[in-house]
Formats: structure tokens, sequence, C-alpha cells
């Protein structure tokens, strides 16, 4: 965690996250809320299947073009083009 430094860690190279809670926790609507960490991490014998990318990735820097050198031109209030 950022602010403490601490971690969670599995106890395998693999492993499935089945709940992890962080942040203020309630019992019910009734009670107060606690700062708690909620962890059920289990080890597995299976290998993640890869994620298929869904968003493009960019192109060469090289090829990146500012739009104002293409002709762009802004209203001076709602970007920054002006």
């Amino acid at each position: 965690f950022r602010n403490t430094g601490e971690e969670i860690k599995g106890e395998n190279n693999t492993y499935t996250v089945r709940e992890f809670t962080h942040g203020l926790v309630m019992d019910d609507l009734n009670s107060d809320s606690e700062f708690e960490t909620i962890t059920d991490i289990v080890s597995s014998d299976r290998v993640p299947t890869k994620l298929q990318r869904t968003i493009p990735p960019l192109p060469p820097m090289e090829n990146w073009v500012n739009i104002k050198d293409l002709g762009a031109v802004g209203d001076g209030k709602t970007d920054d083009t002006e």
C-alpha cells in the first residue's frame, strides 16, 4: 500500500484473489464504518490465460503530430489549442 508500504503477497507464484476489499467497511447500514483490508487469496495450480488487448497500441512517437501544426484552433476556454 502506498501510504504504509505494507504488501499482501500470494503464497505461491500463481494464486486466485477471491476477495479484496480495502477501505471503509460496514457490517450493515446501521453500523459505524471502520477502515479495513479484507482478503481471501488462495494458491492455484492453474496458469492464467493471457488477456487479449482490446485497445490497439499507440503508433510510434516519431509519427505523432501536434494538432496545432495541422491548423487546429481552439476557443481558448474548453481546450489548450488557443
